[in-house]
């Protein structure tokens, strides 16, 4: 899938942007990946807010709301990132799992090429 996105450069970090679509079950939500060294948030908003932060070797706690408007708090634990996103594009990627009220949910691999 290749969603339309966009990359900008803001105080020092990079961003990339882009709309969700039905393939991802997302629709109505548009995310935004923020890059600062080896720190990567991925937020959305719209119709399925969330927040996540990914930092090798380290777990961070979060919010996600449901489509019914239910609060479920989500933890991931990164265990690699590998960042080389410049003002001409570059490669992200991300393995972390995913908790959903502590219980463990799974293993991802998230992979991004910008150009």
């Amino acid at each position: 899938m290749k969603p339309a996105a966009t990359l900008y450069e803001r105080g020092g970090k990079y961003y990339i942007a882009y709309e969700e679509s039905e393939l991802t079950g997302l629709e109505g939500t548009k995310t935004t990946v923020k890059l600062d060294g080896k720190t990567v948030t991925l937020i959305r908003t719209g119709t399925f807010p969330s927040h996540m932060l990914f930092f090798r070797d380290e777990r961070h706690v979060g919010l996600y709301q449901t489509p019914i408007g239910q609060d479920m708090t989500i933890a991931t634990h990164t265990s690699h990132v590998c960042n080389t996103v410049g003002e001409n594009g570059g490669r992200l990627v991300i393995d972390y799992t995913v908790e959903v009220d502590n219980s463990l949910m799974g293993e991802h691999h998230f992979e991004m090429v910008v150009s």
